[in-house]
C-alpha cells in the first residue's frame, strides 16, 4: 500500500513501464523463467543426491530416463519491437519509476480573465505557432482534428483534438486519447492558447528537462453552464534557457505563443522509435466483455471494441511518465487539492 501520492505515482509508472516490455518480449520473459525454472530443480537435486545415504550398486533403482524434447524457440520479434525495447531499455528508468521531481517549478497560471471569443496574453508582440506546426511535437499527430462539437477557433487557428474510432458491435464509436504537446524552446513564458469546457477545469503536468513539475490545478467558468471558455495558459520559467518540455492539459490548444526574440527548435523525434498497434479480428479478439475499473459499487459488463484503426505511435520515454501521471491523478486528486 503507497504510503503517499508521489509513491502512488512512482508505483503506476513503474507498472506501465513494465508491462510495455512484458509486451515487446514476452515470449522470452516465459522462455527465461521455465530456464530459472529447470536449473532450480536440477540444483536441488543435486543437493538432494549429495545429503542421502551411500547404498550399494545392486539396490540402486535405474534412473528413469525423461523422453527428450526438443526445446520450443520463442517467436522472433520484430525489428520494430527489437527497436522500441532496445530504446526502453537505454533510456528509461531501470525501476521504470516517474521522473524525478524538480528542484524549481515554473509559475503557471491563467495569462488573463477568460472570455468567449478572445483569448489574453501577456505577450501582445509574440509569435505565434499553430498546434499543427512541425515545432510541436505530438504523439500520435496525425489523428489530431478539427473535431470539436462547434468547430471553435482561437485566433483563426482551429482547436484540435485526439479522437481515434473503433467498432462496437458494428456501430463505429470514437475515443478521445490524452493531448501530450512537446515544445523545445529557450522562451522565459511560454502561453498555450485554446478552449475548454465551461464549468470546468485544466489540470497542467509538465516534464522539463526529464524532471517533473508539480501539478497544477487551473478552473475555469463564465457562468453560461455550457460552451467554450476561450483562455491562456501561461508558463512563467523566469529565466532565458533552452528547455526540452513535455506538457498535458485539458485546454483544446490552437497555438502556442513565445516572444519575438524567443527560439523554437524542432524536437529530434527521428531518433526515436515508433510502434504500430493493429487492429485484431474479431475471431481472435477474446475477450468479448470486460469489467469497468471503478469500484464495486459501479463495476459491470462493457463491450469491448472489436477493431480498431492501425496507428503509428511516437514513444519518447518522457511521454510514457506524462500518461502515468495523468491517468493516477485522477484517483488522487481530489483528496489531494
Amino acid at each position: 500500500m503507497a504510503r503517499s501520492r508521489r509513491e502512488f505515482l512512482q508505483l503506476a509508472g513503474s507498472a506501465t513501464g513494465s508491462a510495455l516490455l512484458v509486451g515487446c518480449d514476452a515470449a522470452a520473459v516465459q522462455t527465461n523463467a521455465l530456464a530459472d525454472t529447470a536449473s532450480n530443480q536440477s540444483s536441488q537435486s543435486s543437493h538432494t543426491g549429495a545429503a542421502a545415504p551411500a547404498t550399494s550398486a545392486s539396490n540402486t533403482p535405474a534412473p528413469a530416463t525423461a523422453p527428450a524434447t526438443a526445446p520450443q524457440a520463442s517467436p522472433a520479434a520484430t525489428p520494430t519491437v527489437a527497436n522500441l525495447k532496445s530504446y526502453l531499455q537505454q533510456h528509461a528508468s531501470p525501476t521504470f519509476s516517474l521522473p524525478p521531481a524538480a528542484l524549481t517549478a515554473p509559475t503557471i497560471s491563467w495569462a488573463g480573465a477568460l472570455t468567449g471569443s478572445t483569448p489574453a496574453t501577456s505577450l501582445p508582440n509574440g509569435v505565434v505557432i499553430p498546434v499543427s506546426s512541425s515545432l510541436i511535437s505530438k504523439p500520435i499527430a496525425s489523428l489530431y482534428t478539427a473535431s470539436l462539437p462547434g468547430n471553435p477557433q482561437v485566433g483563426g487557428y482551429p482547436c484540435l483534438a485526439v479522437n481515434r474510432q473503433y467498432s462496437c458491435k458494428g456501430v463505429t464509436q470514437q475515443v478521445a486519447s490524452v493531448r501530450c504537446l512537446r515544445i523545445k524552446t529557450d522562451a522565459p513564458v511560454l502561453e498555450l492558447s485554446g478552449v475548454v469546457p465551461d464549468d470546468g477545469e485544466t489540470v497542467q503536468t509538465l516534464i522539463v528537462d526529464g524532471y517533473l513539475v508539480p501539478t497544477k490545478v487551473l478552473t475555469n467558468s463564465l457562468g453560461q453552464g455550457g460552451g467554450w471558455d476561450v483562455g491562456t495558459i501561461r508558463v512563467n520559467f523566469g529565466t532565458r534557457q533552452l528547455r526540452d518540455i513535455w506538457i498535458e492539459c485539458a485546454l483544446y490548444v490552437a497555438y502556442a505563443k513565445v516572444d519575438s526574440s524567443d527560439t523554437v527548435v524542432a524536437p529530434s523525434d527521428s531518433a526515436e522509435p515508433t510502434c504500430s498497434a493493429s487492429p485484431q479480428s474479431s475471431a481472435t479478439a477474446a475477450p468479448s466483455y470486460w469489467k469497468w475499473p471503478r469500484g464495486s459499487a459501479s463495476a459491470r459488463r462493457r463491450p469491448m471494441p472489436s477493431a480498431a484503426p492501425a496507428t503509428t505511435i511516437q514513444t519518447p520515454t518522457s511521454a510514457i511518465s506524462t500518461i502515468a501521471c495523468r491517468h493516477t491523478r485522477r484517483t488522487t486528486r481530489r483528496s489531494t487539492w
